[in-house]
């Protein structure tokens, strides 16, 4: 619906820092609610969606383009942004029925709540099983601030230092580029001297997609065998025992 490009460019930037913040609290909660042999897969399969939702984009420009190559520069690019509002609403009204986060009311005194979140999901936990991660939290997480300083041991420092080198090797390695500019990139390349813009087009999106789909396979051997090699603990869920 956008009139001009000013419009269209703040609002891809809000859409931007939107996904941002969703897929952290996504994974956060997700793990709370993780049995703790499958924290690892659950918590990545939101991660393999994504790179699906990226093949899809794509697939759904190629039908459009191909499909309707004179709307290209008119409605046909519309279509391709404005498509995404689908499952972003679908989203939406599924969210609706989603518990609140079983931390969130443990900080907050709301142990029926949590018992009641945690049905919702399949797990049944008596008043006993809600009030001991209640404790923990409140020993961990409680106290003055010079006692919350002091919890930064080495261990929690290197864990740390490991979870901010691998965001920074996901952006450095250029993953972006040909997922985000691909279809500009190579469509010259694989298109031929003489095609048309459309067909210039039409052809990076299929070789970009060809990326996505082999982004979608990597993603999913990843989430499919995370658990299986150790190492499914997870700092953000507290479960009895």
């Amino acid at each position: 619906m956008t009139p001009d490009t000013a419009v269209l460019l703040i609002a891809r930037t809000l859409i931007g820092l939107a996904i941002g913040a969703d897929s952290a609290i996504a994974t956060a909660y997700i793990a709370e609610y993780a049995p703790k042999n499958r924290r690892g897969s659950l918590a990545m399969l939101q991660q393999w969606m994504i790179t699906v939702g990226i093949l899809i984009s794509y697939i759904v420009a190629l039908v459009i383009f191909s499909a309707f190559p004179g709307s290209a520069a008119t409605v046909g690019w519309r279509l391709v942004l404005g498509l995404g509002a689908v499952p972003a609403l679908v989203g939406l009204a599924l969210r609706t029925q989603m518990p609140e986060s079983p931390r969130w009311l443990l900080r907050h005194g709301r142990y029926e709540d949590v018992q009641k979140a945690k049905a919702a999901l399949g797990t049944e936990a008596s008043m006993e099983d809600v009030k001991w991660p209640a404790s923990e939290i409140e020993r961990i997480e409680g106290g003055s601030r010079e006692k919350r300083r002091q919890r930064w041991t080495p261990g929690v420092r290197r864990a740390l230092i490991v979870v901010s080198v691998f965001f920074i090797f996901q952006q450095i390695t250029g993953i972006n580029v040909p997922l985000y500019y691909g279809p500009h990139l190579l469509g010259p390349i694989f298109s031929g001297a003489h095609a048309t813009l459309v067909a210039t087009t039409v052809a990076g999106v299929e070789v970009t997609a060809i990326m996505t789909a082999v982004n979608v396979a990597s993603t999913y051997l990843g989430f499919r065998w995370i658990d299986k090699f150790g190492g499914a603990s997870c700092p953000w869920a507290v479960t009895p025992g």
